[in-house]
């Protein structure tokens, strides 16, 4: 393209100045430049055309150079009135309906030394004449935009064929910083319900657990510390969900209220670019998560389980009490005896046998049983075995049925030793291999392994579900200014979706669902609505294509 390039540095453009100042100071160095400048040739040929007949406007075309470069330079004009491709500059818009970067001064010519205003020889268009049709601090990207287009202060390099296209770095400083500030947010909010959970539980055992103490002041200080430190690796997976929304709740009104939002949608990241972030946290919260119901809550519940210390010492004691008698009910038989759960034997037990209709066959009553060497059969010791009669023989006067004494006899008996030695203990405090193991049991009609173990890999995905959420709830409702209904609103939101997830676990458990369904069906549901609602956000907020050129193409 022919022509030449008025270069004038933009940092004379100083904003401090007022703009006729400005204008008036820089008239000698754009003199100057004009006429020291070998590439303003073209431009003194142009003022022998004058003014162009009819039109009365001045032309130039669009600039050779690339973006950054035209930039750069405060703008290359070339003018040549006899070229295709030009257009009355009054024409010209930038593709944030500005007019063209380059200021059109006194006289119709333009600030940047152009001498097309000199041969219009009429005012031209200020620059500072047309603003943006946007408010002061309003977003320009979202659902509260008032715009159709995001404003775009440094368009792409056109490659030869194709526009340029924006690649992120995931890992870059914007990544970092905001990390760090929702980690810091969700941490603070994490440590606050630990605070108020433990000062809960305190309040009601303090005093049993000042009691098992010994050695005085320090004694006790040290016991509470352990004991402390037991609670926090039992409730950390519990609270740390409710932390993740609440902590990103926190942060993105921070963001709202200091305009970094704004900031960040007009740098050019819509919300859908804006998520390395809360993936980056998603993942060690994640992994926290897991780690915490599976390792850390099993290992602190069988701690306090051996040393009887706190409310799971008391519930879930292992010790051979005297008086303490169980029931067992299986397919075909009734189980009543003490139960030594450490050695997984029954003491004092009576074994009752029932036929398919429910009419009791024999009875077992044995000092101990055992599991024997083969799975599904118990060992009974010292015992006394009564046989009922057939259910056709005569009645017998003087009694009915056959009593015999044995030292050791073997029956078949589906108990399982390793169900046996855990009974009465929740699946969510078993440690995760017993849990697998319990699970994958046949025959065996406990909802409740199946579904913690399901729940305890689908708690992976629940720290980025409710941060999603959160962060989305938050882009619809707060993106421009901080109101207090919608925070309100949304941090109920956030609660009531941590209460739901737990009732669906709940239900769970008890076999009201399906196992998978209960552990999978809330996470999973959270990340969609989350991620649809900020897909929704971005595209109120681009209203069609962005801009890959230098302007808006021009109307028919």
């Amino acid at each position: 393209m022919a022509g030449g390039a008025n270069l004038l540095p933009a940092r004379h453009l100083h904003p401090a100045e007022p703009r006729v100042q400005r204008h008036r100071a820089l008239r000698p160095a754009r003199a100057e430049h004009r006429r020291t400048d070998p590439a303003r040739t073209p431009h003194r040929r142009l003022h022998a055309h004058g003014r162009e007949a009819g039109t009365g406007q001045a032309h130039r075309a669009e600039p050779s150079l690339p973006h950054r470069a035209a930039d750069r330079a405060a703008g290359a004009v070339v003018h040549d009135a006899g070229q295709p491709g030009l257009r009355p500059a009054a024409r010209l818009r930038r593709p944030d309906d500005h007019g063209d970067r380059r200021h059109l001064g006194a006289g119709g010519r333009p600030a940047g030394g152009s001498v097309a205003g000199a041969v219009a020889g009429g005012r031209g268009r200020s620059h500072h004449r047309r603003r943006p049709r946007h408010r002061r601090g309003a977003a320009l990207v979202g659902h509260r935009a008032t715009g159709t287009q995001p404003l775009v202060t440094a368009l792409p390099t056109p490659a030869p064929e194709t526009g340029r296209r924006f690649g992120l770095v995931p890992f870059g400083t914007f990544t970092r910083t905001l990390t760090l500030a929702h980690a810091s947010h969700v941490g603070t909010v994490a440590a606050a319900l630990l605070i108020v959970a433990l000062t809960l539980d305190l309040a009601s055992r303090a005093d049993r657990v000042v009691a098992q103490a010994s050695g005085g002041a320090a004694g006790v200080a040290l016991l509470m510390g352990w004991y402390l430190l037991l609670r926090i690796c039992d409730v950390i997976g519990n609270l740390l969900p409710l932390a993740c929304f609440m902590g990103l709740f926190w942060s993105e009104i921070t963001l709202t209220q200091s305009r970094e939002r704004i900031v960040i949608w007009n740098g050019g990241r819509s919300p859908l670019q804006s998520l390395m972030p809360l993936f980056v946290l998603g993942a060690l919260f994640g992994a926290l998560q897991v780690t915490a119901l599976s390792v850390l809550r099993p290992a602190a519940v069988a701690v306090q389980i051996d040393s009887r210390l706190g409310s799971y010492g008391e519930r879930f004691d292992r010790r051979l009490k005297p008086d303490e008698r169980r029931w067992i009910v299986l397919a075909d038989h009734m189980v009543q005896a003490r139960i030594d759960f450490r050695n997984r034997t029954l003491v004092d037990v009576q074994l009752f046998e029932l036929s398919e209709g429910g009419r009791l066959t024999g009875r077992v009553a044995a000092a101990s049983a055992s599991p024997g060497e083969t799975a599904g059969t118990w060992i009974f010791r010292d015992g006394i075995r009564w046989t009922a009669p057939a259910g056709d023989a005569p009645t017998q006067a003087t009694g009915t049925g056959a009593t015999r004494r044995f030292a050791e006899e073997r029956i078949a008996m589906p108990l399982e030793p390793l169900w046996l030695a855990n009974l009465g203990i929740d699946a969510r405090y078993l440690p995760q291999s017993t849990l697998s193991a319990l699970a994958s049991l046949e025959g065996l009609n406990e909802p409740s392994y199946r579904a913690w173990w399901h729940v305890r890999i689908a708690q992976a995905v629940l720290p980025l579900g409710m941060m999603l959420m959160a962060s989305a709830l938050s882009m619809t409702l707060l993106a421009q200014r901080t109101q207090f209904k919608p925070m309100i609103l949304i941090g109920l939101a956030g609660y009531f979706l941590y209460v739901t997830n737990n009732v669906v676990v709940w239900l769970g458990e008890y076999g009201q669902l399906h196992p998978l369904f209960a552990a999978w069906f809330m996470p999973l549901a959270m990340i969609a609505t989350g991620l649809g609602l900020m897909a929704r956000i971005e595209r109120a907020g681009r209203g069609g294509p962005l801009p890959t050129a230098l302007s808006r193409p021009e109307p028919p």
